[in-house]
């Protein structure tokens, strides 16, 4: 079950969580905050706020400041590992901007409506 949650190979691999690190990234963790209200998590690694990642190329968005390694979701029967997800399971927040529909330098591309 451990390899069905953890981040997914695909969309992240041991290298780029090795160059995130030498820039100064977080590791890998999971944002839950609505788990209580959906099945689903995120994992992300997050830059220092006062060093954004200089690219903006995926897995990158919110400017620079978060790196996307994947989503997790339970389908009732299993977990699945997605590398986008519809807004629906992933809901706007106004606290995180990167989460809300695409404004200048936050698009979030692995959110699809």
């Amino acid at each position: 079950m451990t390899e069905s949650i953890a981040p997914d190979p695909a969309v992240f691999n041991k290298a780029m969580l090795e160059h995130y690190a030498s820039l100064g990234a977080s590791g890998v963790f999971a944002l839950d905050e609505n788990l209580h209200k959906l099945p689903i998590f995120r994992w992300v690694v997050e830059f220092d706020p006062e060093n954004p990642s200089a690219s903006t190329a995926p897995p990158i968005f919110d400017n620079g400041h978060f790196a996307h390694a994947g989503f997790v979701v339970w389908t009732g029967e299993h977990f699945e590992r997605r590398t986008t997800v519809p807004r629906s399971l992933w809901p706007c927040r106004v606290a995180r901007p990167f989460e809300c529909p695409p404004q200048a330098g936050h698009e979030d591309q692995f959110v699809i409506d």
